[in-house]
């Protein structure tokens, strides 16, 4: 899924939800239709695998939200070894019947491979898994991950680019790493990425959030920006957090909104729309921004941010309700939950003596 997600990405003419917008659906009973409209979305690939030993059979159907009716289905039988030439050969598929015409640069990205090694692709697609988990479990199974498919192919760069991605997050989000190591771990993979591929869109916009959170490098982090948009054709999605901290806000404001409107499901968009409207001097727009996207959403990622903008914005009970429901909900939760426990502490009168202690014991 993530392969023929990223490879339907690549095609300009088409809108792509992101894959952790449409794992919601995974086992729903809502119709096609339902989906799409709360999606923002016209058509809907539905796939399943079945693996057999060596062999591997694909189906897959491209629904019309709007009559609900099969415009195209297809069942693959592969040899496993055989897959990765398969993700490419759907998503191109899926294109030609949506009539979507592509460029030249994007069909020779489609037929471009990350790797040519099923066991490398198959240990980096179990690292995504457990990356995406949010949790010291899941960053550690998925540091092992990378490292065997780096093992396995040397020249994949994706999963450097993963791995680094684990360093970064971890060191700087979760806490999980001293910060001075995770910069330099991750640092070190991402220009060894970009040594085996100079175009690599995703390490350009990983290291970029380095220079820009770790070192406040904000020239170096614009440099590798402006190449990611240049390489892909979109903004970098760090680039919304970008033009906030360097007090850019009406940018800012146009890149969330080309965000939301291509990506509606992504919790963070509103989020960020909502702190640049606070920072626009429009409070009250900025609270009615969160409270509709308070309604749709409850993802860690979401309920993190909406804890600390309620708190910005004077919502105190909303910042408390918020909080409580992240630590209710992700009970694995990084330095920052602590943090807002100590703040609503001391704002109550309370002692927050408790929350310092564990903050310093784990920086």
């Amino acid at each position: 899924m993530d392969a023929v997600l990223n490879n339907l990405s690549k095609i300009g003419q088409l809108k792509v939800i992101s894959r952790t917008s449409v794992e919601q659906y995974r086992n729903t009973t809502k119709t096609a239709p339902e989906i799409a409209r709360e999606l923002g979305v016209s058509y809907i690939l539905v796939g399943s695998a079945q693996k057999y030993g060596q062999e591997i059979r694909i189906t897959t159907q491209l629904i019309s939200a709007e009559t609900d009716g099969n415009m195209w289905s297809q069942e693959y039988t592969r040899t496993f070894k055989d897959v990765l030439l398969l993700q490419s050969e759907i998503a191109e598929k899926v294109a030609d019947e949506l009539k979507a015409t592509l460029t030249s640069k994007e069909q020779e990205e489609l037929r471009k491979f990350p790797t040519k090694v099923p066991e490398a692709f198959n240990s980096y697609i179990l690292a995504n898994f457990q990356l995406r988990k949010s949790t010291k479990e899941g960053f550690q199974k998925a540091t092992l991950l990378y490292e065997k498919a780096i093992e396995i192919d040397p020249k994949y760069v994706d999963a450097y680019v993963g791995l680094a991605e684990q360093w970064q997050t971890g060191g700087l989000v979760w806490g999980i790493y001293n910060e001075v190591e995770a910069k330099v771990q991750a640092t070190t993979l991402l220009k060894q990425a970009l040594k085996l591929d100079a175009e690599h869109a995703g390490a350009h916009s990983l290291i970029a959030t380095v220079y820009f959170y770790y070192d406040w490098n904000f020239d170096s982090a614009l440099e590798h920006f402006q190449l990611v948009k240049k390489i892909t054709g979109h903004e970098s999605v760090f680039s919304r957090d970008y033009h906030i901290k360097i007090g850019d806000f009406k940018t800012a404001l146009s890149t969330i909104e080309y965000f939301i409107e291509n990506y509606p499901s992504t919790s963070s968009n509103y989020s960020f729309k909502a702190i640049t409207e606070y920072f626009l001097g429009n409070q009250s727009k900025a609270i009615q921004t969160q409270d509709k996207a308070y309604q749709l959403f409850d993802d860690f990622w979401f309920l993190r941010d909406a804890a600390k903008l309620y708190y910005n914005l004077g919502e105190l009970e909303k910042s408390k309700s918020s909080l409580e429901k992240l630590k209710s909900n992700f009970p694995d939760r990084p330095l920052i939950v602590v943090w807002l426990d100590a703040v609503h502490a001391y704002h109550e009168g309370g002692d927050n003596q408790v929350y310092q202690n564990q903050i310093r014991q784990n920086v």
